[in-house]
């Protein structure tokens, strides 16, 4: 319940996301997503996004990563 914003890369986008959104909202029709699509480096704290999806090595070793 509630919103949820998630940023993730234009490939994972079109190929992953978009094509699973229906499913998602049919399982959990409480959450109101916001989707940002970009490649840019996004500040989770200062945009207010909740998750960063990308792919590729970690550059900057001062952020968290996990492997999905």
């Amino acid at each position: 319940r509630g919103r949820l914003r998630v940023d993730v890369s234009s490939p994972f986008a079109s190929r992953i996301l978009i094509p699973a959104l229906p499913q998602f909202h049919a399982r959990y029709p409480d959450i109101e997503l916001h989707l940002g699509v970009s490649d840019r480096v996004v500040d989770l704290i200062d945009e207010n996004v909740d998750c960063v999806i990308r792919g590729g090595e970690i550059t900057n070793q001062s952020l968290v990563a996990r492997h999905v």
